[in-house]
């Protein structure tokens, strides 16, 4: 089988391991996660949960306040993460993003990449709770009278 949910992780786990930032499209939540291993000499390497917003132009503004202190990349790094959030630890993408803030000596982007995660684990139930619910979702026909 060609393409698919295996092919998209390997892709994933391959840019975490070689480019110098990655921006997770999520497919349940529509929050993003940043995982940005750049750093200087007033900043660290750094995971930050950003906020949905409507355009590119948003996208970027939430970047430069999660890092103030770096230019916002000149080619931002978008994957996209097809399986749910806990995935990311089974499939072994938490623990590249882990090593190489270990070999950075960055423990604090460690600690933000956990609650990062736990905070995308929580919105993601939640919007699962929602759509069993109907909150905030509308029906595309309506339930038949008996």
């Amino acid at each position: 089988m060609d393409g698919g949910p295996a092919s998209d992780v390997e892709a994933v786990l391959n840019a975490l391991r070689h480019r110098d930032h990655a921006l997770l499209r999520f497919e349940t939540v529509a929050h993003r996660l940043l995982i940005d291993f750049r750093s200087s000499d007033e900043t660290e390497p750094a995971a930050h949960v950003l906020e949905p917003v409507r355009s590119l132009r948003e996208r970027i503004a939430t970047i430069r306040r999660a890092r103030p202190a770096l230019p916002v990349p000149s080619e931002l790094q978008i994957v996209g993460w097809s399986l749910r959030v806990r995935s990311l630890e089974r499939t072994g993408a938490l623990e590249i993003v882990r090593e190489r803030f270990a070999q950075d000596g960055a423990a604090e982007a460690v600690r933000q990449l956990e609650a990062a995660v736990e905070r995308l684990e929580k919105l993601e139930r939640d919007e699962f709770r929602h759509a069993i619910t109907g909150e905030g979702y509308r029906t595309l026909w309506p339930a038949r009278s008996s």
